[in-house]
């Protein structure tokens, strides 16, 4: 009767003659077994963090189609509003808009209406679309955005900054603000109008 050592030689001679009869089955095998083991190691894995990394992506992107949406929507609802002036309107917005973008004016009343609320203004960034033509509103209104950035605001003085430009003379749309708690500081982005 065999030892179990002898056993042992004859199941690795019996196993040898195997592999050596068979070479492109074993070989075979441990193609698909190397195969198996990189898809569930390295490709299952990264799919789902690309999976994931996308699922973000396309929510980042309906987020900013969603502000675009609104933003569009208020903005056509500054034409339809001033579309359906009538004729005693007009005169009275051909008197309330300056004839020209006149920033030096802008920046005056808005650093008097921070000054009242209690802030200051620590920069003021205007800019008028190149192409009037393009940018112009009905009845020949026209806008000039300021990105204007506000120090020294809580949120008291900032509803006071809010309520005094929505009571001001000159026209100011507020489009964008943007909040820094630790500065005590919030930027935002305006629209204002004249009429050339």
């Amino acid at each position: 009767m065999p030892t179990p050592a002898q056993n042992k030689k004859i199941a690795m001679a019996g196993w040898k003659r195997s592999v050596a009869a068979h070479p492109a089955l074993y070989g075979g095998f441990l193609v698909l077994a190397a195969a198996a083991a990189v898809f569930f190691l390295l490709i299952v894995p990264g799919a789902r963090e690309l999976q994931a990394g996308g699922a973000s992506s396309v929510a980042d992107t309906n987020d900013q189609i969603a502000a675009a949406q609104k933003k569009l929507a208020s903005e056509n609802g500054v034409v339809s509003a001033i579309a359906a002036l009538s004729p005693s309107d007009l005169d009275k917005l051909d008197y309330a808009l300056p004839g020209e973008p006149d920033s030096p004016g802008a920046l005056a009343q808005l650093a008097a209406i921070a000054r009242d609320a209690g802030g200051v203004i620590a920069s003021v960034d205007f800019s008028v679309p190149q192409d009037q033509t393009a940018a112009a509103l009905p009845h020949g209104v026209s806008g000039m955005d300021a990105a204007v950035n506000v120090g020294g605001m809580d949120y008291g003085k900032f509803k006071l900054f809010l309520a005094d430009l929505e009571s001001n003379l000159r026209f100011f749309d507020v489009q964008n603000m943007v909040f820094s708690g630790n500065a005590d500081a919030v930027s935002l982005t305006l629209k204002t109008y004249f009429k050339p």
